[in-house]
Formats: structure tokens, C-alpha cells, sequence
């Protein structure tokens, strides 16, 4: 029995699916499942800092390089997470387009200080967002800023629980 060639409109609907399916590729995180980090020495703390998933996948494709110190720690992709060991005392954490690894990232470096103290773990957020004041009118498009902030932990793994590592 000879099968059917297959029929020009459901092949094309095969070939759009499988495009839209990739368009996401690459552009969120896609490492291993969060888990609540463990200091490994009474010396260090940890360092968490995370990008949620949102509604809208505000700039989802795009990503900035993290730094610490000056010391590159890794990308941060949309719906990921990056864990970092450090020495406690003050440190200095920037989020930027221009490292190396970042990727369509146009926003303006950000900038904490923070202070790690000894088994201590800090919860970092970042989201990018619709700034709301650019909703004019008669202007087309909006435009978007940039939120960095520390969080609690209690409401940092409420969020980071469905998050992947930032590879």
C-alpha cells in the first residue's frame, strides 16, 4: 500500500510550528532547577541574584553580563538565576551590556553595594519592566526601564522555585 504524499498546507502548518517553537530558543535560562543554596564555609555568603519570568517577556531576548568586584560571574538570561560563594565584607555588584557575553543589552550599567556577612545569602532581583511614563499618547511604542534590587529571602524562592540556572 503506497501512502499519501503529504498535503502543502499541513506540511506548512508543521514548518510554522516548528519556527515559533524555536523562536524562544537560547534566550531563557536553561540550566539545572533552583535549589535553595547552602553556604559551604562560616567565612563566605552567597550571592543570588535572579531575573523572573513576566507576563509580557519584557526584553526576554536580550541579557547582561554580571559582575562582581569586577570579576565576571555570567550572563543573566530571562527566567534565570545565577549562585555565587563569595568572601564576606563589602562587595560590589554590576549589571551591564558591555562584558563580553552579554547580548542585545541596552540599558544603562546598575550599580549595588552590598554587604555579605558570614553564612549570610543575598537575594538580588532584577526585572525589566514597561516604563509607564512613556505611555503618551499619540507616541508610538513604549520604552522600558531597568529594576535591581536586594529582596528578602522569603519571598525570593517563592519566585526562584520555577527558575533555571543561567548557562
Amino acid at each position: 500500500m503506497l501512502s499519501s504524499p503529504i498535503h502543502p498546507r499541513l506540511l506548512l502548518v508543521f514548518v510554522l510550528a516548528a519556527l515559533v517553537a524555536g523562536c524562544g530558543a537560547g534566550r531563557t535560562a536553561r540550566g539545572g532547577a533552583f535549589e535553595p543554596p547552602q553556604v559551604s564555609s562560616a567565612e563566605t555568603a552567597q550571592l543570588v541574584v535572579y531575573r523572573p519570568k513576566q507576563q509580557w517577556r519584557e526584553k526576554a531576548g536580550s541579557y547582561p553580563e554580571v559582575l562582581v568586584d569586577g570579576t565576571s560571574m555570567g550572563i543573566l538570561r530571562y527566567n534565570g538565576y545565577l549562585v555565587w560563594e563569595l568572601p564576606t565584607g563589602h562587595a560590589g555588584m554590576k549589571v551591564t551590556g558591555f562584558g563580553d557575553k552579554a547580548r542585545n543589552w541596552e540599558f544603562k550599567d546598575r550599580e549595588l553595594s552590598l554587604h555579605l556577612k558570614q553564612g549570610e545569602t543575598i537575594y538580588v532581583r532584577m526585572v525589566v519592566r514597561y516604563d509607564e511614563k512613556s505611555n503618551v499618547l499619540g507616541r508610538p511604542g513604549m520604552d522600558y526601564m531597568l529594576v535591581v534590587h536586594p529582596v528578602s529571602g522569603n519571598d525570593a524562592i517563592y519566585e526562584l522555585k520555577d527558575m533555571r540556572e543561567s548557562l
